[in-house]
């Protein structure tokens, strides 16, 4: 009956890897979900899923199942963004405005990037991306992407970039 999430990333503990805590190395790692062959562990979208208890993770009650849901793909958007060198006024790139190229966008807004350009294949998406903070959007294979970044930067280019394809 506990309120619990969990890491996707299942390890052992026990191992080399694990006890130096790199448990994504874990000799005996698998991926609950999408994840190549050599990993996966099915039962991502059960409604009920076992797990070992490593990955458990409580739940405050004032946190809702759908903020909690978040917490992976935030939490790889905020550690992507806060091992960039920024101070303010960058310009930023994301490549992929899937989920978490759209939390990137965010993210980097947030770190105070004055413009951030985002890049997709998908309109919809980077139509999306404008709404929650990308200054510009461009069209990969349809617009000449490096072509496109010079010009909105003056020819500087950009100062960083995150590629969120997945």
């Amino acid at each position: 009956g506990d309120r619990v999430t969990f890491d996707s990333t299942t390890y052992c503990g026990k191992c080399s890897y694990c006890s130096q805590g790199l448990v994504n190395l874990c000799e005996h790692r698998q991926v609950i979900g999408v994840s190549c062959e050599e990993y996966r562990r099915n039962g991502a979208f059960a409604e009920k899923v076992v797990i070992p208890h490593l990955g458990a993770c409580s739940i405050p009650d004032e946190v809702s199942f759908e903020q909690a849901a978040l917490a992976e793909p935030v939490s790889i958007a905020l550690h992507a963004v806060n091992r960039l060198p920024l101070k303010g006024g960058e310009t930023g790139v994301v490549v992929g405005v899937g989920m978490i190229g759209l939390f990137v966008v965010q993210a980097l807004k947030t770190a105070g990037c004055e413009r951030v350009i985002a890049v997709d294949l998908a309109e919809d998406k980077l139509a999306f991306a404008k709404k929650l903070g990308a200054d510009e959007c461009l069209v990969s294979g349809k617009d000449d992407v490096v072509a496109g970044i010079r010009e909105v930067t003056e020819g500087e280019g950009a100062h960083v970039s995150v590629e969120a394809v997945g």
